[in-house]
């Protein structure tokens, strides 16, 4: 599943400037917006805090499965 808010967010930057800010490959970073690689949280929240989005928002893949929706997910929260 393509991650589209990542690349979106990316913009004009290329793929290898934004992997070396990050300290990962290029290759890596394809991956991980392509939806191919999951990041680790520690790389997770470096996105977070670079494109100021919740890491929920730029993985919901990772963080909500296809039977799930985020008031689902507060709701469980609250219970």
């Amino acid at each position: 599943m393509k991650r589209e808010l990542l690349i979106k967010l990316r913009g004009s930057k290329s793929q290898e400037e934004l992997a070396k800010e990050l300290g990962i490959s290029q290759q890596f970073l394809s991956a991980i917006e392509l939806g191919i690689r999951n990041p680790n949280v520690k790389l997770m929240k470096k996105l977070e805090e670079y494109f100021k989005v919740p890491m929920e928002e730029l993985f919901p893949d990772i963080f909500l499965n296809s039977n799930t929706t985020k008031r689902d997910v507060k709701k469980e929260e609250v219970s």
